[in-house]
């Protein structure tokens, strides 16, 4: 994009991308800074540095979030829903985002909004509103926190009403196994047919967590912490998380949908990775650095994962999506196994040995049953890179290859359910999170701690949503809440410990069987907090329908209580 409008061939120009850190959506757009700072470097012959500070960034970047929804529910006494009727009002600020913010963006809430329940019926309008605001774009979950949050709360609220527990509505209506594979409704819109539900466990993360959780034990002692004025809450809230979106949905916007892995073994026996992937502060370079190592049998200090240098990184989609591990791992892994198919082919002329009696280990390929029998990785790269004339037929030089993958679905689910406890103090309207339990469901983990870590950054950004962020205009169009002085965001202090349990249903979208989970606890977080004060304030009637929960609107919803 920044080639075509600068009017210059895409080789003349170079990207460096070094560790930026997180991303959380912002960085997957073009900014017209994007395009002005190579366009002044060209003019003036000289370098140029763009520096932001946090007000232009929070003024001027993407933001996202603001919806107003108009939700119906048609259900049975016994708590079956039967259908879901949705009117989105969303506010797209001056512009959707280049390359694919805005209306694209904004649809997921509709398009995701059933979540993992069997409804049968469903109607949705959305109106885009342009409004003088910040450029709507990508946020960690853009459009599906919306929609989660919709439909965990009408869910809870359902459960009020037909004085149903919140657990057992979500029983009645979950997708279980035998219902797998699952087309919801809402998939009929897209003309890819094979968009189904499947590799989930989504009703059995919900068992497990509440299993877990004492749910029994909590209701009972819920009532006598109430007679002692004390107000706690369970929120309940499930997940069914599309990642690794595939070429049906992201080739229509302009990016393509695969990722790309060069694999080289080195002369001396060490691997270099170059990834069209790029880290945002999710170990990136450690998870693929880990599937090499695995696949040829190297140790992972051997591996160099090489990123963001369009001059020698491979052309793909890159980070994106909760696509990484899923996309970006299963490429690494089809390209080391190329590679290595070449090792044990070289392998098995130098040892005279059959190839389904080698393997490769420890940086070595041994014959099975004879560990004295052994070529070392270096030197098999030695012959192929340095002595090709001593080659047998048919084999070229070097060790190297290079794959494009996309996964063989459009969409990989993963699913979750997550659990807050929270208790909420009626005389200040503080809320303080007791517990957080996830039960995960990310199919085969790579890299299990990197894994954790994914999950506590997007519950954290997820209570930041649920409990504290909010962009603040005045009548004028003017934000006055610019600088983290004034913009609320939770400190490590205000983060409880989040206890994680995973269950392990492998994808069969690709061949190391993972899914994405990078933006599962953002999207989740804030209707499993909501549900939870909702459920401490039941006393007195609260509905929580906005976000975020601040001090002053709990003490209004309790006032409103007393007022009637």
């Amino acid at each position: 994009m920044i080639a075509e409008t600068l009017g210059i061939p895409e080789n003349k120009l170079r990207i460096i991308v070094k560790d930026v850190g997180g991303s959380f959506g912002l960085k997957a757009h073009i900014f017209p800074e994007d395009i002005i700072i190579p366009l002044l470097t060209m003019i003036l012959k000289r370098p140029v540095k763009w520096v932001e500070d946090r007000r232009s960034n929070i003024s001027a970047s993407v933001q996202d979030r603001e919806q107003i929804d108009y939700i119906e529910v048609a259900a049975k006494k016994d708590g079956t829903i039967l259908g879901i009727r949705n009117k989105c009002i969303s506010d797209l600020g001056a512009y959707g985002a280049s390359p694919y913010a805005g209306a694209p963006v904004q649809s997921l809430t509709n398009f995701l909004l059933l979540g993992p329940y069997k409804i049968k019926n469903f109607y949705a309008e959305h109106i885009a509103v342009v409004t003088n605001k910040g450029p709507e774009g990508a946020v960690r979950g853009p459009g599906m926190m919306q929609a989660n949050f919709i439909m965990e709360r009408i869910i809870d609220l359902l459960a009020r009403k037909l004085n149903i527990d919140p657990a057992e509505i979500r029983r009645k209506n979950i997708v279980k196994k035998e219902d797998l594979p699952y087309k919801p409704v809402t998939l009929e819109w897209v003309a890819a047919a094979e968009l189904y539900y499947k590799d989930v466990s989504c009703y059995e993360t919900l068992e497990r967590a509440l299993k877990t959780i004492n749910y029994e034990d909590f209701k009972k002692e819920q009532e006598e912490l109430r007679k002692r004025g004390i107000y706690r809450g369970l929120g309940i809230a499930c997940l069914l998380e599309p990642t690794a979106f595939g070429a049906k949905f992201i080739e229509p916007l302009g990016v393509p949908g695969y990722d790309a892995a060069t694999v080289k073994l080195e002369p001396d026996g060490k691997i270099t990775v170059l990834v069209s992937s790029s880290p945002h502060g999710q170990s990136l370079e450690t998870t693929l650095a880990q599937v090499v190592a695995d696949e040829l049998g190297v140790s992972y200090e051997d591996v160099v994962v090489i990123y963001g240098d369009t001059s020698v990184t491979p052309y793909g989609m890159g980070t994106s999506g909760s696509r990484s591990g899923t996309v970006g791992g299963s490429t690494c892994m089809l390209a080391a196994k190329k590679v290595k198919e070449k090792v044990l082919s070289l392998a098995s002329h130098l040892l005279e040995a059959r190839l389904e009696d080698l393997e490769l280990k420890n940086s070595k390929v041994y014959v099975k049953g004879l560990p004295s029998k052994a070529l070392p990785l270096k030197d098999i790269a030695n012959l192929a890179l340095l002595n090709s004339d001593k080659l047998p037929k048919g084999l070229e030089a070097g060790l190297e290859a290079t794959i494009r993958f996309q996964c063989n679905e459009p969409i990989t689910w993963a699913n979750a359910t997550h659990i807050a406890l929270v208790d909420v103090d009626i005389e200040t309207g503080q809320v303080k999170i007791l517990k957080y339990l996830v039960v995960e469901d990310c199919g085969n983990m790579i890299n299990p701690l990197v894994v954790e870590g994914q999950i506590h950054g997007g519950v954290a950004h997820g209570i930041a949503q649920a409990l504290y962020e909010e962009v603040i205009y005045n009548e004028d169009g003017q934000i006055i809440n610019p600088t983290l002085m004034d913009y609320l965001i939770p400190t490590a202090l205000e983060i409880p410990n989040i206890e994680v349990i995973h269950l392990i249903t492998p994808s069969t979208t690709n061949p190391g069987g993972f899914k994405g989970l990078g933006e599962g606890g953002a999207i989740v977080a804030p209707a499993a907090i909501a549900n939870a004060v909702e459920d401490a304030l039941e006393p007195f009637n609260v509905k929580v329908t906005e976000l975020p929960i601040t001090p002053e609107k709990i003490k209004r919803w309790i006032s409103l209580h007393f007022s009637y």
